[in-house]
């Protein structure tokens, strides 16, 4: 078992853990802001970790873990994901029932000025409108970017297996662990940092 599932699955995977969809974003202002800021900030934050990974080949190869220790451990603190098969994407749906379907931040950033796809699925066990209104206020992510679609399970199940077959990739991301948000649907190009 990771170490994530260890210190918050609670005998589970952890983004298995109902507990980590139940924080109320409404009352919690820290984690309210943080999202807030990661959506409005996303490009700034994107180029400054691009300076640091470009940086970052210039060190010796074995001093380059010390350099990434923070930042790694700043992740898995703030923001962390990983890989979910579908079937695993499916249970996620029956603990969180607040599904919308919204622009990519990433696919926005990645390619300016260019469709970004409304690929990404906010999922919570509270109403999270509100709070989406408020981080997506000013932005405009093309005419792929139909805004917010409420989803149902099934809806969303069916959407994410139509994004297989387009060979993008689901992952789960936290906004400041242990609390899951987010449900990414990658491609190559949009999920690196470069």
């Amino acid at each position: 078992m990771c170490n994530f599932c260890v210190q918050h699955g609670e005998g589970k995977r952890w983004y298995a853990n109902a507990r980590n969809y139940a924080m109320d974003l409404e009352s919690d202002l820290n984690r309210r802001g943080f999202i807030v800021d990661f959506i409005r900030n996303f490009e700034a934050s994107r180029r400054s970790a691009n300076a640091g990974l470009a940086a970052l080949r210039f060190v010796p190869r074995p001093a380059r873990k010390w350099f990434t220790r923070r930042p790694e451990a700043a992740a898995q603190k703030h923001h962390f994901g990983q890989p979910v098969p579908v079937e695993e994407c499916a249970k996620i749906f029956d603990i969180a029932t607040n599904i919308t379907r919204l622009p990519c931040v990433c696919r926005g950033a990645m390619k300016p000025g260019s469709d970004a796809e409304s690929c990404c699925i906010v999922m919570t066990v509270n109403k999270h409108d509100k709070l989406m209104a408020e981080g997506f206020r000013d932005y405009s992510g093309g005419p792929a970017a139909q805004g917010f679609e409420r989803l149902t399970k099934e809806q969303a199940i069916a959407y994410l297996r139509s994004a297989e077959e387009r060979g993008l990739c689901h992952t789960a991301w936290t906004f400041i662990t242990p609390f899951i948000a987010g449900l990414c649907n990658c491609d190559l190009p949009s999920g690196a940092w470069r």
